[in-house]
């Protein structure tokens, strides 16, 4: 079972109703909230994007200046195996997308959504740059864009490996550099925590298991889950 679980997708509120808070349901039940008023996401009904099965799938709209903030901090120990995922469409990617970050750490798809950087949270340790629209960082080229778009983060502990895979399960980057497994910190996502950043566009969800590094095949299954909210 997953240890934080956060989606959007069926939400009951009107559309264009604020985001104030939403607790996960996974095994840490911790709140993701955001209490300035201006930074707060807002709830999209069903049937209001074209992209999206208007009779299963909601949304919440982000304007790259929204972001939600855990109520206390959900953190990997050093060398754990995880997983993260993150499920959105209509992304916009003119500037930076920071997807989680906490601490000194962060993963966000640069401008023009062609790759992805991620910053441990070690102090010394520098940022890498886990290239995702050629096949030198992995096996399929990707980048992102407007469609239904998934991003699975897989750390696999025992080899300082993080892998990144698509909606369909392909590798699209690959990176195994020492340190990359350091304590990892969530403590927002969506977007930095002075409101920079954020992503543009429609919010699906978010997952995180801890101690599970998803193997490709349960990548791809899950992705295919994620494309039930497709038109």
């Amino acid at each position: 079972m997953s240890k934080l679980t956060l989606f959007f997708t069926g939400e009951t509120a009107s559309n264009n109703t604020k985001v104030t808070s939403k607790a996960s349901v996974g095994t840490n039940t911790v709140s993701f909230s955001q209490s300035t008023a201006a930074r707060q996401p807002s709830v999209k009904s069903k049937n209001t994007n074209s992209k999206l099965k208007g009779e299963v799938a909601t949304s919440i709209s982000m304007d790259g200046t929204n972001f939600l903030e855990a109520a206390s901090t959900v953190s990997t120990t050093s060398g754990q195996d995880y997983t993260m995922i993150f499920t959105w469409v209509d992304g916009d990617y003119t500037a930076e997308t920071r997807l989680v970050s906490g601490g000194l750490g962060y993963y966000e798809i640069s401008a023009g959504g062609g790759r992805v950087i991620f910053q441990p949270n070690a102090g010394k340790a520098s940022a890498r740059s886990l290239i995702t629209n050629t096949t030198n960082g992995g096996t399929t080229a990707h980048t992102f864009g407007s469609d239904v778009e998934m991003l699975a983060i897989v750390s696999v502990g025992s080899t300082n490996t993080i892998n990144l895979y698509n909606i369909d399960g392909d590798l699209i980057s690959t990176n195994s550099t020492t340190g990359n497994t350091s304590v990892f910190d969530i403590d927002y996502i969506l977007g930095a925590s002075d409101g920079t950043k954020g992503l543009n566009g429609e919010f699906l969800g978010f997952v995180f298991f801890d101690d599970t590094a998803f193997s490709q095949g349960q990548v791809e299954a899950y992705g295919n889950k994620m494309k039930n909210y497709k038109d």
